[in-house]
């Protein structure tokens, strides 16, 4: 709805023609490690024991709903 004080646009430019933007989020997020590298034991220790947990609520939570 418009209203009669607002101001008409006065150029809108299509996508295609529109500058790229600056990401500025590579710079400050660091890259995920790569194929090839290894990672510390605790953190896969700590992923492990996410995954583990994760699973055993899906259970308990089918063991609930079916009984």
């Amino acid at each position: 709805m418009n209203i009669i004080h607002d101001e008409p646009v006065v150029h809108r430019v299509p996508p295609a023609e529109r500058e790229p933007v600056q990401d500025n989020a590579t710079e400050t997020t660091p890259a995920p490690p790569s194929a090839g590298t290894v990672e510390s034991g605790k953190i896969v220790l700590l992923n492990w024991c996410i995954m583990l947990a994760g699973i055993g609520v899906i259970i308990i939570g089918g063991l609930w709903l079916a009984g």
